[in-house]
């Protein structure tokens, strides 16, 4: 996945001394990757959970990049993180947004004019009403066990993009690199329906298991994508 990043932000040349922003960082993962790539870049993650926050801080002190890459806790929603980044990147944390409107106005927000926005995350083949009532329900399985209240299509991320003074500049669909049939998730695909009958899906471990198969199914039978989304941003606030 850093591959691939790495070869959209090169292509689109923001050269190698660029502000990054990782909107929901996790630990650090994409931050300390991207770091390792360009050594002259500042690089700055967000993410709501304090232990993660603590974690990746450590992880820089470790590989010798505090200097260079700093963690904070704040929702990547709020108007709290700086208007100068040249690059934000949202590797499946976009789902996590309140809405795609907010979400893509906050990015607007903190990127520069003419910077550049990575997402990278699961996507609505069609809009859900069109679904029929089974996949609806796989839908609804994966919205509810790994909170992803902004689960849409392209097309409505395009027009909450271009509403916050986003240019779509390349979208990738990345779903045949996804590994679906690992041991591991044929011994989930027995269980999750006795899970979710059970009701189990407000629980964060039975969740987590709910979603991940409905997820799977999505993705085999295709109303559900893995897509790499890059857009640029205007010179102006939407």
């Amino acid at each position: 996945m850093h591959d691939l990043l790495a070869r959209e932000i090169e292509r689109l040349g923001p050269g190698d001394a660029f502000r990054l922003v990782d909107l929901g960082c996790g630990v650090g993962g994409t931050v300390f990757g991207m770091a390792e790539r360009w050594p002259r870049a500042v690089l700055h993650g967000v993410t709501i959970s304090t232990r993660q926050v603590g974690r990746a801080r450590a992880l820089a002190d470790s590989l010798g990049l505090a200097s260079r890459c700093t963690f904070a806790r704040a929702d990547f929603q709020d108007d709290e993180l700086g208007r100068d980044f040249d690059v934000g990147v949202a590797i499946e944390s976009f789902v996590h947004s309140d809405t795609p409107e907010r979400f893509f106005r906050a990015a607007a927000r903190s990127l520069r004019p003419g910077g550049l926005l990575v997402v990278v995350d699961d996507f609505l083949s069609e809009p859900l009403e069109k679904l029929d009532a089974r996949r609806r329900r796989r839908v609804r399985d994966f919205q509810d066990g790994w909170r992803v209240p902004s689960v849409c299509t392209p097309q409505a991320s395009e027009a909450a993009a271009a509403a916050a003074g986003f240019a779509l500049e390349r979208a990738v669909d990345l779903s045949a690199l996804v590994r679906l049939r690992r041991v591991r998730d044929r011994a989930i695909a027995l269980v999750s329906p006795v899970l979710r009958a059970a009701g189990l899906v407000g629980i964060p471990l039975f969740g987590n298991m709910i979603a991940g198969d409905a997820l799977r199914t999505g993705l085999e039978e295709g109303f559900l994508s893995y897509r790499m989304h890059v857009w640029k941003r205007s010179g102006h606030h939407g």
